[in-house]
Protein backbone atom coordinates (compact mmCIF):
# COMPACT_ATOMS: atom_id res chain seq x y z
CA UNK A 1 0.00 0.00 0.00
CA UNK A 2 0.81 3.69 -0.85
CA UNK A 3 0.36 7.18 -0.11
CA UNK A 4 -3.08 7.92 -1.95
CA UNK A 5 -4.64 4.26 -1.76
CA UNK A 6 -8.32 4.03 -0.56
CA UNK A 7 -7.95 1.50 2.13
CA UNK A 8 -10.68 0.33 4.77
CA UNK A 9 -10.03 -0.93 8.13
CA UNK A 10 -10.59 -4.59 8.60
CA UNK A 11 -9.05 -6.71 11.70
CA UNK A 12 -9.27 -9.77 13.31
CA UNK A 13 -12.19 -10.96 15.45
CA UNK A 14 -10.71 -9.96 18.57
CA UNK A 15 -11.31 -6.43 17.34
CA UNK A 16 -14.69 -6.74 16.12
CA UNK A 17 -16.11 -4.22 18.58
CA UNK A 18 -13.64 -1.51 16.99
CA UNK A 19 -14.79 -1.79 13.60
CA UNK A 20 -17.88 0.19 14.04
CA UNK A 21 -15.99 3.36 15.08
CA UNK A 22 -14.34 3.59 11.49
CA UNK A 23 -16.04 5.27 8.28
CA UNK A 24 -16.09 2.94 5.22
CA UNK A 25 -13.11 4.19 4.05
CA UNK A 26 -10.10 6.32 3.78
CA UNK A 27 -6.98 7.55 2.14
CA UNK A 28 -3.70 7.02 3.17
CA UNK A 29 -2.25 10.13 3.71
CA UNK A 30 1.45 8.96 4.78
CA UNK A 31 3.38 5.77 5.10
CA UNK A 32 6.09 4.79 7.93
CA UNK A 33 8.02 1.71 6.26
CA UNK A 34 8.95 -1.38 8.39
CA UNK A 35 12.59 -1.26 9.50
CA UNK A 36 12.14 2.71 10.53
CA UNK A 37 12.49 4.25 14.07
CA UNK A 38 9.58 5.56 16.16
CA UNK A 39 10.14 8.52 17.59
CA UNK A 40 9.06 8.11 21.34
CA UNK A 41 10.79 4.77 21.88
CA UNK A 42 13.88 4.55 19.26
CA UNK A 43 12.59 1.32 18.48
CA UNK A 44 12.13 -0.28 14.84
CA UNK A 45 8.41 -0.85 13.94
CA UNK A 46 6.35 -2.83 11.70
CA UNK A 47 5.29 -0.45 8.91
CA UNK A 48 1.99 1.66 9.18
CA UNK A 49 0.57 4.65 7.47
CA UNK A 50 -1.79 7.37 8.46
CA UNK A 51 -5.67 7.28 7.26
CA UNK A 52 -7.55 9.95 6.47
CA UNK A 53 -11.13 8.59 6.98
CA UNK A 54 -14.43 9.65 5.00
CA UNK A 55 -15.49 10.99 8.65
CA UNK A 56 -12.74 13.30 8.68
CA UNK A 57 -10.99 11.92 11.66
CA UNK A 58 -7.02 11.06 11.05
CA UNK A 59 -5.77 7.77 12.82
CA UNK A 60 -2.24 5.79 12.39
CA UNK A 61 -3.16 2.09 11.62
CA UNK A 62 -1.03 -1.05 10.68
CA UNK A 63 -1.03 -2.48 7.55
CA UNK A 64 -2.40 -6.10 8.34
CA UNK A 65 -5.58 -3.95 9.40
CA UNK A 66 -6.36 -2.15 6.29
CA UNK A 67 -7.97 -3.90 3.37
CA UNK A 68 -7.22 -2.04 -0.33
CA UNK A 69 -10.28 -1.18 -1.94
CA UNK A 70 -10.66 -1.03 -5.87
Amino acid sequence: MKKGDLVRFTAPSVFNAAVWRYAASGVITGVTPEGARTALSGMRSKAFCAVLWADGRTTTEYFNYLELLG
